[in-house]
């Protein structure tokens, strides 16, 4: 089985609009996306299609609203799906969370938040949903038909950047950076959250010297992982989690900002790390992948690295065995232009490109299903691509 390099569709939801966030169901066959403007206003909507393109439903959050949807996410199972953005550039009330059936588009929760949702995820069956906005972290609940606010956690004094939901939703995590109106200089905390019931439980926090831009979990939520403003790969797991297992940070480069990162367990039962980094003085970013024993104490060993075009985007993501990793990259040029981005699939043992499809304008988000037989991705040129297996 392998995925073909050509998309089995494309579609353009709404003409001039960027795609800042792609989901995709455990099977492929349910996919969501928001439209989006990173410094302006417009109609943006969340869409909703099947695994052959055909859109299921809209669901349009406003008129003339700033930035729009941010970061969607559907359910294992395709049932339930969330987005999460912006809703206006000043106010007390400017970001949003809403969850939907994914089967008719009905909204199941409308919830306003003080800030941008920088990310939102469901669990396997959706009945748990999570999000972080601003300085806080949420957990809702599907009970009787409708999403319900249960729990928060408050950081006096941490920006979150994004959060992540093991499958049986029992397990969140979480990476911050210092918030930007504090001066003491950039650190950040890896957050693990027990949830039991409707509750989260007291996390285990990490605090690391420079700020965590992304975090990943694997499917069974045994190990979970960071990638910081600094460039480093921070991997941590059940045994130890209030402690990196390991990082990693490759020699023989002047790193930047590390953007995105994925973990997973791979079918030989090692753990698979791909996070992609930003090059400083470079045009183009790496993507580097690690390898490590399942238990501790382990040390990680580097098994490829990989050069993309332009800078790596937080398109990097793998299937629940560590099959395939996907990868995306461009970046906006000082004159304030895009450059031109690519679409990549890996195989993770070998490091081999199984296949690399250029695109007019930068690309940001790039899902690929549980089951590896099915990827969706989009670009800020508007268009929405999926590619499916032979078998598919």
């Amino acid at each position: 089985m392998g995925i073909s390099s050509q998309p089995v569709w494309t579609t353009e939801p709404q003409a001039s609009y960027q795609i800042n966030s792609t989901a995709i169901s455990a099977n492929g066959q349910v996919c969501v996306l928001g439209t989006s403007q990173e410094y302006g206003n417009g109609d943006f909507s969340v869409f909703c299609y099947n695994q052959s393109g055909t859109l299921l439903w809209q669901d349009k959050i406003g008129e003339d609203i700033y930035q729009g949807v941010y970061w969607v996410a559907v359910s294992g199972n395709g049932q339930f799906a969330a987005a999460g953005g912006t809703l206006s550039q000043q106010g007390t009330d400017t970001g949003f969370l809403y969850a939907y059936d994914s089967a008719t588009g009905k909204r199941l929760l409308d919830l306003q938040t003080q800030s941008r949702v920088n990310q939102v995820a469901l669990s396997e069956t959706g009945e748990t949903l999570i999000a972080v906005a601003g300085n806080r972290l949420l957990l809702c609940v599907l009970k009787n038909g409708q999403y319900q606010l249960t729990d928060q956690y408050i950081y006096t004094d941490q920006y979150c950047q994004s959060c992540q939901l093991s499958a049986d939703g029992c397990t969140a995590v979480v990476a911050t950076t210092r918030s930007y109106d504090v001066t003491e200089g950039a650190a950040g905390t890896v957050g693990h959250f027990p949830i039991y019931g409707d509750k989260l439980q007291s996390p285990a926090l990490y605090q690391a010297g420079a700020g965590l831009q992304r975090v990943a979990i694997s499917y069974d939520g045994t190990w979970w992982a960071a990638a910081s403003h600094d460039g480093k790969a921070l991997a941590f797991c059940l045994e130890l989690p209030t402690h990196p297992a390991w990082c990693y940070q490759p020699e023989d480069f002047t790193l930047s900002v590390a953007y995105a990162i994925a973990i997973q367990k791979g079918v030989d039962g090692a753990v698979y790390l791909v996070y992609g980094v930003n090059l400083a003085e470079e045009s183009h970013g790496c993507l580097f992948a690690v390898k490590s024993a399942p238990s501790i104490p382990c040390t990680p060993m580097a098994i490829w690295q990989k050069n993309t075009q332009y800078d790596p985007n937080p398109g990097v993501n793998m299937d629940s065995q560590a099959i395939y990793a996907t990868a995306t990259d461009g970046q906006p040029e000082k004159s304030g232009q895009e450059t031109p981005g690519n679409f990549y699939l890996i195989d993770v043992q070998s490091g081999e490109t199984c296949w690399q499809l250029p695109t007019s304008l930068m690309n940001w988000p790039m899902a690929i299903s549980a089951d590896a037989s099915a990827i969706f991705g989009a670009s800020d040129n508007g268009r929405a691509y999926y590619w499916s297996s032979s078998e598919g």
